[in-house]
């Protein structure tokens, strides 16, 4: 997981600091969040062909499909303000607590 900070900050080093003054750590960008954050973002069509190309790829596929997708919205990230940055990392960050 330390590889999708690694790629996000080589790309853009001000999403990087974002997200690490937010407590984001390098398992917190969990792969499990990224696909759940996809499918609320992407329509179920497209989630279902990347789901597909995930599946037929080699492991490190996901790592940068997850780094490209969090680097994709990061004009998103930027406009939010701190409460909603917040909530929205949390909501789509946090561990499982099950």
């Amino acid at each position: 997981m330390q590889m999708i900070l690694r790629i996000v900050k080589r790309f853009d080093e001000d999403l990087f600091n974002i997200m690490k003054e937010n407590g984001i750590k390098s398992w917190d960008v969990g792969i499990k969040w990224l696909l759940t954050w996809m499918t609320q973002k992407v329509d179920l069509q497209k989630s279902q062909r990347i789901f597909d190309y995930l599946l037929s790829s080699p492991p490190s596929a996901i790592i940068y499909f997850s780094a490209a997708y969090i680097l994709h919205w990061s004009n998103q990230i930027y406009e939010l303000d701190e409460w909603e940055l917040f909530v929205e990392m949390i909501e789509f960050f946090q561990e499982d607590e099950i």
